[in-house]
């Protein structure tokens, strides 16, 4: 039987080994550097299968990645070369997402608990919510 030479090529499997920024908001959009080995140009990245965007593979070890939006907890970061056979590396619970703390924009001084507190992801105190007050309008003297 005659020997075909080159006929086989045999691949390293790919390796996540780590993600720098480890965590980030359930809002996504935070970039991160994934290392590890065997990265090839072309390659995706997904944080629990949700694709990330703006991913660049620097070099065989390195990529660089924007993470997708996702629910709170930790999910495993997969890496999928393309190219050729299509070789997938894992990292376990290699990135978490955490609930954004709510975010205060401006504090006018009104009268009341809360008639002037704005913001994204405030909740308003229990009291308003059962004389159902509008907190849009400040509160009239007596």
């Amino acid at each position: 039987m005659p020997i075909l030479p080159n006929s086989f090529t045999y691949s390293s499997p790919v390796t996540v080994l780590a993600v720098i920024s480890t965590t980030g908001t359930t809002v996504g959009g935070r970039s991160v550097l994934i290392i590890g080995s065997e990265f090839r140009y072309g390659a995706t990245v997904t944080f629990w299968g949700n694709n990330a965007t703006s991913v660049v593979v620097v070099d065989g070890n390195h990529i660089t990645a924007v993470t997708p939006a996702h629910a709170a907890g930790a999910v495993n970061v997969v890496v999928t070369n393309l190219s050729g056979q299509f070789t997938v590396g894992t990292l376990v619970s290699g990135y978490t997402y955490t609930v954004a703390a709510p975010t205060v924009i401006s504090i006018r001084q009104n009268f009341g608990a809360a008639a002037g507190a704005e913001g994204h992801g405030l909740v308003r105190p229990a009291w308003h919510r059962r004389h159902r007050r509008d907190l849009s309008r400040p509160l009239e003297r007596a």
